[in-house]
Protein backbone atom coordinates (compact mmCIF):
# COMPACT_ATOMS: atom_id res chain seq x y z
CA UNK A 1 0.00 0.00 0.00
CA UNK A 2 1.23 3.86 -1.01
CA UNK A 3 1.89 6.08 1.61
CA UNK A 4 -0.66 8.35 0.39
CA UNK A 5 -3.35 5.32 0.93
CA UNK A 6 -1.82 4.82 4.82
CA UNK A 7 -2.05 8.43 6.05
CA UNK A 8 -5.79 8.45 4.34
CA UNK A 9 -6.14 5.42 6.29
CA UNK A 10 -4.70 7.33 9.54
CA UNK A 11 -7.09 9.89 8.74
CA UNK A 12 -10.06 8.62 8.23
CA UNK A 13 -9.05 6.78 11.94
CA UNK A 14 -8.65 10.05 13.93
CA UNK A 15 -10.89 12.43 12.17
CA UNK A 16 -14.24 10.55 12.25
CA UNK A 17 -15.98 13.83 11.76
CA UNK A 18 -17.56 14.08 8.94
CA UNK A 19 -18.06 17.74 9.44
CA UNK A 20 -14.59 18.11 9.65
CA UNK A 21 -12.82 15.18 7.68
CA UNK A 22 -13.82 16.26 4.27
CA UNK A 23 -12.19 20.11 4.81
CA UNK A 24 -8.81 19.10 6.98
CA UNK A 25 -8.64 15.45 5.06
CA UNK A 26 -8.26 17.66 1.76
CA UNK A 27 -5.74 20.17 2.74
CA UNK A 28 -3.70 17.32 4.59
CA UNK A 29 -3.40 15.29 1.48
CA UNK A 30 -3.10 18.14 -0.18
CA UNK A 31 0.00 19.12 1.81
CA UNK A 32 1.20 15.89 1.90
CA UNK A 33 0.86 15.65 -1.82
CA UNK A 34 3.15 19.00 -2.46
CA UNK A 35 6.13 17.82 -0.10
CA UNK A 36 5.82 14.02 -2.04
CA UNK A 37 6.52 16.11 -4.89
CA UNK A 38 9.32 17.93 -4.44
CA UNK A 39 10.94 14.93 -2.71
CA UNK A 40 10.47 13.42 -5.71
CA UNK A 41 11.84 16.47 -8.09
CA UNK A 42 14.96 16.07 -5.75
CA UNK A 43 14.99 12.69 -6.79
CA UNK A 44 14.37 13.36 -10.28
CA UNK A 45 17.40 15.95 -10.26
CA UNK A 46 19.71 12.83 -8.76
CA UNK A 47 18.89 10.64 -11.56
CA UNK A 48 19.08 12.82 -13.80
CA UNK A 49 23.18 13.77 -12.34
CA UNK A 50 23.60 10.09 -12.35
CA UNK A 51 22.40 9.80 -16.28
CA UNK A 52 24.53 13.09 -17.66
CA UNK A 53 27.84 11.46 -15.99
CA UNK A 54 27.19 8.29 -18.16
CA UNK A 55 26.37 9.96 -20.94
CA UNK A 56 29.66 12.29 -20.74
CA UNK A 57 31.88 8.93 -20.32
CA UNK A 58 29.89 7.38 -23.42
CA UNK A 59 28.13 4.87 -21.62
CA UNK A 60 24.99 4.21 -23.33
CA UNK A 61 21.75 5.26 -22.02
CA UNK A 62 18.81 2.36 -22.30
CA UNK A 63 15.43 4.08 -23.25
CA UNK A 64 12.54 1.34 -22.63
CA UNK A 65 9.38 2.70 -24.97
CA UNK A 66 6.41 0.82 -23.01
CA UNK A 67 3.14 0.33 -24.80
CA UNK A 68 1.03 -1.10 -27.58
CA UNK A 69 -1.22 -2.27 -25.48
CA UNK A 70 -3.92 -1.98 -27.71
CA UNK A 71 -2.05 -2.83 -30.51
CA UNK A 72 -1.86 -0.18 -33.74
CA UNK A 73 -4.73 1.61 -32.19
CA UNK A 74 -2.39 3.43 -30.36
CA UNK A 75 1.14 4.05 -31.85
CA UNK A 76 2.51 6.71 -29.71
CA UNK A 77 6.59 5.74 -29.80
CA UNK A 78 7.00 4.38 -33.55
CA UNK A 79 8.41 7.46 -35.39
CA UNK A 80 10.36 8.23 -31.28
CA UNK A 81 11.75 5.20 -31.09
CA UNK A 82 13.32 5.48 -34.95
CA UNK A 83 15.40 8.83 -33.61
CA UNK A 84 16.21 7.53 -30.82
CA UNK A 85 17.82 3.86 -32.42
CA UNK A 86 19.16 6.05 -35.62
CA UNK A 87 21.74 7.06 -32.34
CA UNK A 88 24.43 4.93 -30.77
CA UNK A 89 24.44 6.83 -27.58
CA UNK A 90 21.17 5.10 -27.13
CA UNK A 91 19.70 1.10 -26.13
CA UNK A 92 16.54 1.36 -27.45
CA UNK A 93 14.28 -1.70 -26.37
CA UNK A 94 10.16 -1.66 -27.14
CA UNK A 95 7.97 -3.64 -24.87
CA UNK A 96 4.57 -4.46 -25.89
CA UNK A 97 2.87 -4.14 -22.31
CA UNK A 98 -0.03 -6.57 -21.60
CA UNK A 99 -4.01 -4.91 -21.55
CA UNK A 100 -4.84 -6.76 -18.41
CA UNK A 101 -8.09 -5.37 -18.47
CA UNK A 102 -9.43 -7.90 -20.54
CA UNK A 103 -9.48 -11.61 -20.30
CA UNK A 104 -6.91 -13.48 -20.65
CA UNK A 105 -7.52 -14.68 -24.19
CA UNK A 106 -7.83 -10.67 -24.65
CA UNK A 107 -4.83 -9.96 -23.21
CA UNK A 108 -3.13 -12.36 -25.98
CA UNK A 109 -5.13 -11.65 -28.54
CA UNK A 110 -3.96 -8.06 -28.44
CA UNK A 111 -0.74 -8.73 -27.55
CA UNK A 112 -0.54 -10.66 -31.21
CA UNK A 113 -1.66 -7.95 -32.53
CA UNK A 114 0.57 -5.53 -31.61
CA UNK A 115 3.40 -8.04 -32.41
CA UNK A 116 1.79 -8.32 -36.38
CA UNK A 117 2.29 -4.36 -36.19
CA UNK A 118 5.41 -3.92 -34.87
CA UNK A 119 6.81 -6.73 -37.11
CA UNK A 120 5.06 -4.79 -40.44
CA UNK A 121 6.95 -1.39 -39.19
CA UNK A 122 9.97 -3.48 -38.72
CA UNK A 123 10.37 -2.63 -35.11
CA UNK A 124 12.13 -5.18 -32.71
CA UNK A 125 9.97 -5.65 -29.53
CA UNK A 126 9.86 -7.64 -26.66
CA UNK A 127 6.46 -8.99 -24.83
CA UNK A 128 5.86 -8.05 -21.57
CA UNK A 129 4.33 -11.33 -21.26
CA UNK A 130 5.61 -14.85 -21.82
CA UNK A 131 2.67 -17.02 -23.25
CA UNK A 132 4.19 -20.30 -22.13
CA UNK A 133 5.53 -19.57 -18.85
CA UNK A 134 2.55 -17.31 -18.13
CA UNK A 135 4.95 -14.74 -16.22
CA UNK A 136 4.75 -11.03 -16.46
CA UNK A 137 8.50 -9.33 -17.65
CA UNK A 138 10.00 -7.10 -14.72
CA UNK A 139 11.21 -4.67 -17.00
CA UNK A 140 12.97 -2.21 -14.78
CA UNK A 141 14.69 -5.53 -13.36
CA UNK A 142 15.70 -7.22 -15.97
CA UNK A 143 16.33 -4.60 -18.34
CA UNK A 144 17.75 -1.92 -16.23
CA UNK A 145 16.37 1.45 -18.20
CA UNK A 146 17.40 5.03 -17.62
CA UNK A 147 14.72 6.53 -19.88
CA UNK A 148 11.45 5.14 -19.81
CA UNK A 149 8.21 6.44 -21.84
CA UNK A 150 4.81 5.29 -20.26
CA UNK A 151 1.08 5.79 -22.69
CA UNK A 152 -0.86 5.44 -19.42
CA UNK A 153 -0.78 5.33 -16.00
CA UNK A 154 -4.13 3.29 -15.15
CA UNK A 155 -4.46 1.73 -11.71
CA UNK A 156 -5.29 -1.83 -13.32
CA UNK A 157 -2.09 -1.69 -14.90
CA UNK A 158 0.08 -4.78 -13.70
CA UNK A 159 2.51 -3.54 -11.26
CA UNK A 160 5.37 -4.20 -13.32
CA UNK A 161 3.99 -2.06 -15.48
CA UNK A 162 3.68 1.07 -13.43
CA UNK A 163 5.23 4.24 -12.57
CA UNK A 164 6.55 3.47 -9.22
CA UNK A 165 7.85 0.26 -10.61
CA UNK A 166 10.48 2.38 -12.34
CA UNK A 167 12.37 4.39 -9.16
CA UNK A 168 15.46 4.75 -10.97
CA UNK A 169 14.47 5.98 -14.32
CA UNK A 170 13.65 9.32 -15.95
CA UNK A 171 9.96 8.62 -16.39
CA UNK A 172 8.13 10.53 -19.20
CA UNK A 173 4.49 10.22 -20.34
CA UNK A 174 3.34 10.54 -23.42
CA UNK A 175 -0.85 10.20 -23.06
CA UNK A 176 -2.53 7.86 -25.19
CA UNK A 177 -4.91 10.36 -26.22
CA UNK A 178 -6.33 14.12 -26.26
CA UNK A 179 -8.04 14.84 -23.04
CA UNK A 180 -11.48 16.33 -24.15
CA UNK A 181 -13.30 14.73 -21.50
CA UNK A 182 -14.90 16.59 -18.48
CA UNK A 183 -13.46 14.12 -15.59
CA UNK A 184 -10.05 16.41 -15.44
CA UNK A 185 -10.23 16.31 -11.78
CA UNK A 186 -9.83 12.71 -12.15
CA UNK A 187 -7.61 12.31 -14.77
CA UNK A 188 -5.16 14.35 -13.84
CA UNK A 189 -5.14 12.55 -9.84
CA UNK A 190 -4.00 9.44 -11.75
CA UNK A 191 -0.05 8.86 -9.87
CA UNK A 192 1.74 8.99 -13.27
CA UNK A 193 0.48 12.93 -13.59
CA UNK A 194 2.60 13.46 -10.06
CA UNK A 195 5.33 11.03 -10.94
CA UNK A 196 6.35 11.81 -14.36
CA UNK A 197 9.44 13.52 -14.89
CA UNK A 198 7.90 15.46 -17.82
CA UNK A 199 4.25 15.31 -19.88
CA UNK A 200 4.07 15.63 -22.89
CA UNK A 201 0.55 16.44 -24.50
CA UNK A 202 -0.99 15.81 -28.06
CA UNK A 203 -2.52 19.16 -28.11
CA UNK A 204 -1.03 23.02 -27.06
CA UNK A 205 -4.01 23.50 -25.30
CA UNK A 206 -3.78 20.50 -22.76
CA UNK A 207 -0.91 22.42 -21.01
CA UNK A 208 -2.90 25.06 -19.86
CA UNK A 209 -6.01 23.00 -18.98
CA UNK A 210 -3.70 20.39 -16.86
CA UNK A 211 -2.01 23.45 -15.22
CA UNK A 212 -5.23 24.94 -14.33
CA UNK A 213 -7.81 21.84 -13.26
CA UNK A 214 -4.82 19.51 -11.77
CA UNK A 215 -5.48 18.65 -7.62
CA UNK A 216 -2.08 20.27 -6.95
CA UNK A 217 0.14 22.42 -8.55
CA UNK A 218 2.22 20.62 -11.07
CA UNK A 219 5.79 21.17 -11.83
CA UNK A 220 6.35 18.61 -14.19
CA UNK A 221 4.09 19.91 -17.16
CA UNK A 222 7.17 20.91 -20.02
CA UNK A 223 5.52 24.88 -20.81
CA UNK A 224 6.60 24.24 -24.50
CA UNK A 225 4.26 22.53 -26.92
CA UNK A 226 6.18 20.08 -28.85
CA UNK A 227 3.77 18.53 -30.73
CA UNK A 228 1.84 14.95 -30.93
CA UNK A 229 3.72 11.64 -31.56
CA UNK A 230 0.24 10.47 -32.18
CA UNK A 231 -1.47 13.10 -34.73
CA UNK A 232 2.10 14.15 -36.35
CA UNK A 233 1.47 11.69 -39.23
CA UNK A 234 -1.08 13.98 -40.27
CA UNK A 235 1.71 16.85 -40.98
CA UNK A 236 4.10 14.44 -42.28
CA UNK A 237 4.21 14.86 -46.15
CA UNK A 238 6.52 12.40 -46.53
CA UNK A 239 4.03 10.16 -45.72
CA UNK A 240 2.34 7.55 -47.64
CA UNK A 241 -1.08 6.15 -46.73
CA UNK A 242 -2.49 2.83 -48.05
CA UNK A 243 -5.54 2.04 -49.84
CA UNK A 244 -7.07 0.11 -46.72
CA UNK A 245 -10.78 0.12 -48.42
CA UNK A 246 -12.76 -2.02 -50.12
CA UNK A 247 -12.49 -2.11 -54.01
CA UNK A 248 -15.60 -0.41 -55.30
CA UNK A 249 -17.03 0.54 -58.60
CA UNK A 250 -17.66 3.64 -59.38
CA UNK A 251 -16.71 6.89 -57.21
CA UNK A 252 -18.75 6.27 -53.58
CA UNK A 253 -17.78 8.52 -50.89
CA UNK A 254 -16.21 6.71 -47.98
CA UNK A 255 -17.66 7.11 -44.43
CA UNK A 256 -16.21 6.16 -40.96
CA UNK A 257 -19.07 5.02 -38.14
CA UNK A 258 -16.21 4.96 -34.67
CA UNK A 259 -19.09 4.15 -31.47
CA UNK A 260 -18.00 3.63 -28.44
CA UNK A 261 -17.92 1.09 -25.91
CA UNK A 262 -21.24 0.54 -23.82
CA UNK A 263 -19.49 1.08 -20.88
CA UNK A 264 -19.66 4.94 -21.18
CA UNK A 265 -22.40 6.37 -20.84
CA UNK A 266 -22.94 8.36 -23.70
CA UNK A 267 -22.52 5.53 -26.16
CA UNK A 268 -25.07 5.65 -28.72
CA UNK A 269 -24.50 1.99 -30.65
CA UNK A 270 -27.81 0.64 -29.06
CA UNK A 271 -29.70 3.00 -30.64
CA UNK A 272 -28.11 3.25 -34.57
CA UNK A 273 -26.64 -0.20 -34.86
CA UNK A 274 -29.84 -0.81 -37.41
CA UNK A 275 -30.06 2.46 -38.45
CA UNK A 276 -26.52 2.54 -39.67
CA UNK A 277 -26.97 -0.61 -41.88
CA UNK A 278 -30.02 0.50 -43.37
CA UNK A 279 -28.27 4.04 -44.39
CA UNK A 280 -25.35 2.01 -46.05
CA UNK A 281 -27.66 -0.26 -47.92
CA UNK A 282 -29.96 3.22 -48.63
CA UNK A 283 -27.07 4.97 -50.07
CA UNK A 284 -24.96 1.79 -51.37
CA UNK A 285 -24.12 3.63 -55.11
CA UNK A 286 -23.12 6.73 -53.17
CA UNK A 287 -21.37 6.00 -49.89
CA UNK A 288 -18.92 2.94 -48.33
CA UNK A 289 -19.36 3.27 -44.42
CA UNK A 290 -16.40 1.06 -42.25
CA UNK A 291 -17.47 0.50 -39.01
CA UNK A 292 -15.11 1.39 -36.46
CA UNK A 293 -15.92 0.26 -33.12
CA UNK A 294 -13.77 1.25 -30.24
CA UNK A 295 -11.71 -2.11 -28.96
CA UNK A 296 -13.66 -2.46 -26.30
CA UNK A 297 -17.32 -2.20 -28.01
CA UNK A 298 -17.29 -6.64 -28.22
CA UNK A 299 -16.56 -6.95 -24.38
CA UNK A 300 -18.92 -4.32 -23.58
CA UNK A 301 -21.72 -5.46 -25.67
CA UNK A 302 -21.41 -8.91 -23.49
CA UNK A 303 -21.26 -7.87 -19.79
CA UNK A 304 -23.25 -4.15 -20.63
CA UNK A 305 -25.66 -5.53 -22.84
CA UNK A 306 -26.07 -9.56 -22.11
CA UNK A 307 -25.41 -10.32 -26.02
CA UNK A 308 -23.64 -13.77 -26.59
CA UNK A 309 -20.43 -13.87 -28.40
CA UNK A 310 -22.16 -15.04 -31.25
CA UNK A 311 -24.05 -12.21 -31.34
CA UNK A 312 -21.17 -9.86 -31.64
CA UNK A 313 -19.67 -11.75 -34.03
CA UNK A 314 -22.79 -11.88 -36.03
CA UNK A 315 -23.43 -8.16 -36.29
CA UNK A 316 -19.79 -7.75 -36.53
CA UNK A 317 -20.12 -9.92 -39.72
CA UNK A 318 -23.40 -8.08 -41.22
CA UNK A 319 -20.62 -5.05 -42.09
CA UNK A 320 -18.15 -7.22 -43.23
CA UNK A 321 -20.39 -8.94 -46.06
CA UNK A 322 -22.14 -5.63 -46.88
CA UNK A 323 -20.64 -4.91 -50.53
CA UNK A 324 -19.94 -1.29 -49.68
CA UNK A 325 -19.23 -2.15 -45.91
CA UNK A 326 -16.41 -3.56 -44.15
CA UNK A 327 -14.54 -3.56 -40.21
CA UNK A 328 -11.54 -2.33 -39.14
CA UNK A 329 -10.65 -3.30 -35.56
CA UNK A 330 -6.85 -1.83 -35.71
CA UNK A 331 -4.92 0.47 -37.60
CA UNK A 332 -6.58 3.60 -38.22
CA UNK A 333 -4.32 5.91 -39.72
CA UNK A 334 -4.56 5.16 -43.30
CA UNK A 335 -8.36 4.04 -42.89
CA UNK A 336 -8.35 7.86 -41.33
CA UNK A 337 -6.34 9.37 -44.57
CA UNK A 338 -8.52 7.86 -46.79
CA UNK A 339 -11.84 8.59 -45.90
CA UNK A 340 -14.04 11.73 -46.89
CA UNK A 341 -16.00 11.64 -43.60
CA UNK A 342 -16.61 10.44 -39.90
CA UNK A 343 -19.91 9.46 -37.54
CA UNK A 344 -19.00 8.84 -34.23
CA UNK A 345 -19.49 9.07 -30.38
CA UNK A 346 -15.88 8.16 -29.77
CA UNK A 347 -14.39 11.37 -27.72
CA UNK A 348 -11.16 11.24 -28.42
CA UNK A 349 -11.40 10.77 -32.41
CA UNK A 350 -13.39 14.34 -32.17
CA UNK A 351 -9.50 15.31 -32.32
CA UNK A 352 -7.59 12.59 -34.04
CA UNK A 353 -10.02 12.91 -37.41
CA UNK A 354 -10.20 16.27 -36.88
CA UNK A 355 -6.40 16.39 -37.77
CA UNK A 356 -7.09 14.80 -41.03
CA UNK A 357 -8.80 18.09 -42.33
CA UNK A 358 -12.06 15.93 -43.29
CA UNK A 359 -15.40 16.75 -41.94
CA UNK A 360 -17.16 14.47 -39.08
CA UNK A 361 -20.15 14.51 -36.81
CA UNK A 362 -20.60 13.81 -33.32
CA UNK A 363 -23.87 11.69 -32.55
CA UNK A 364 -25.39 13.14 -29.24
CA UNK A 365 -28.22 11.80 -27.23
CA UNK A 366 -30.24 14.30 -24.95
CA UNK A 367 -32.02 13.37 -22.00
CA UNK A 368 -35.56 14.43 -20.94
CA UNK A 369 -34.40 18.15 -20.84
CA UNK A 370 -32.80 18.08 -23.50
CA UNK A 371 -29.34 18.71 -22.20
CA UNK A 372 -26.65 16.50 -23.78
CA UNK A 373 -25.14 13.03 -22.70
CA UNK A 374 -21.44 13.76 -23.53
CA UNK A 375 -19.87 16.11 -21.49
CA UNK A 376 -16.43 17.77 -22.16
CA UNK A 377 -14.11 19.79 -20.53
CA UNK A 378 -13.39 23.39 -21.78
CA UNK A 379 -11.21 22.41 -24.90
CA UNK A 380 -13.39 19.33 -26.33
CA UNK A 381 -16.12 21.91 -25.97
CA UNK A 382 -13.84 24.08 -27.94
CA UNK A 383 -13.01 21.03 -30.68
CA UNK A 384 -17.02 20.33 -30.96
CA UNK A 385 -17.77 23.44 -32.58
CA UNK A 386 -15.78 23.24 -35.11
CA UNK A 387 -17.54 19.72 -36.01
CA UNK A 388 -21.35 19.19 -36.53
CA UNK A 389 -23.22 17.47 -34.52
CA UNK A 390 -26.87 15.12 -35.07
CA UNK A 391 -29.14 13.74 -33.11
CA UNK A 392 -31.33 11.41 -34.81
CA UNK A 393 -31.26 9.71 -37.64
CA UNK A 394 -32.92 12.54 -39.94
CA UNK A 395 -29.74 14.79 -39.39
CA UNK A 396 -27.95 11.98 -39.63
CA UNK A 397 -29.40 11.79 -43.52
CA UNK A 398 -28.64 15.41 -43.76
CA UNK A 399 -24.97 15.24 -42.96
CA UNK A 400 -24.21 12.44 -45.64
CA UNK A 401 -25.99 14.39 -48.16
CA UNK A 402 -25.38 17.85 -47.65
CA UNK A 403 -21.77 17.47 -45.72
CA UNK A 404 -20.39 14.18 -47.25
CA UNK A 405 -21.81 13.64 -51.00
CA UNK A 406 -22.25 17.06 -51.82
CA UNK A 407 -19.35 18.16 -50.14
CA UNK A 408 -20.81 21.20 -48.36
CA UNK A 409 -18.33 21.24 -45.30
CA UNK A 410 -19.18 24.83 -44.04
CA UNK A 411 -16.58 24.58 -41.37
CA UNK A 412 -13.91 23.37 -43.18
CA UNK A 413 -11.55 26.61 -43.33
CA UNK A 414 -12.40 27.37 -39.61
CA UNK A 415 -11.86 23.69 -38.25
CA UNK A 416 -8.65 22.67 -40.32
CA UNK A 417 -7.10 26.39 -38.84
CA UNK A 418 -8.35 25.70 -34.88
CA UNK A 419 -6.75 21.92 -35.36
CA UNK A 420 -3.31 23.18 -37.30
CA UNK A 421 -2.79 25.25 -35.03
CA UNK A 422 -3.54 22.87 -32.11
CA UNK A 423 -1.26 20.36 -33.41
CA UNK A 424 1.64 22.48 -34.93
CA UNK A 425 4.58 23.35 -32.85
CA UNK A 426 6.38 26.81 -33.17
CA UNK A 427 9.21 25.61 -34.73
CA UNK A 428 7.08 23.45 -37.14
CA UNK A 429 8.85 20.72 -37.00
CA UNK A 430 7.62 16.83 -36.13
CA UNK A 431 7.11 16.06 -32.48
CA UNK A 432 9.50 13.06 -32.64
CA UNK A 433 11.97 15.61 -33.23
CA UNK A 434 11.50 18.00 -30.94
CA UNK A 435 11.43 15.51 -27.80
CA UNK A 436 14.11 13.32 -28.93
CA UNK A 437 16.32 17.03 -29.37
CA UNK A 438 15.15 17.64 -25.41
CA UNK A 439 16.03 14.84 -24.19
CA UNK A 440 19.83 15.08 -25.66
CA UNK A 441 20.01 18.50 -24.57
CA UNK A 442 18.64 17.68 -21.08
CA UNK A 443 21.32 15.14 -20.94
CA UNK A 444 24.02 16.97 -22.05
Amino acid sequence: MDSKKVLLKLLTFYIPSKSLKKKVRKKILKGFDIIRQKRLKTHYQNILTKLKNKFKKEEKITVIFLGYSAGSTVDLFSSLYEKFVKDNKFECKVVITPYVHDTKEGMIERLGKAQEFLQQKNIPFINGYDIEKDQFLNVSQELHPDIVFFENGYDWNHPYFKIEAYPNSLNFLIPYSPMLADNLQHHFNQKIFYDAYQIFHHMRSEIPLQAKNAPIKLENIYPEYLGSTKLDVFRDKAYIAKDVWKTQQGNRKRIIWAPHHCWATYTNFILYKDIMLELAEQYKDKIQVCFKPHPALYESLVEIENWSREEVESYYNKWKNLENGQVELGDWVDLFITSDAMLMDSISFMAEYSATGKPSAVICREDENQHREMDFNELGEEILGYLYTVKNKEEIIQFIESVVIDGNDTKKNERNAYILNQITPDNKQLASSNIYRYINDLLM
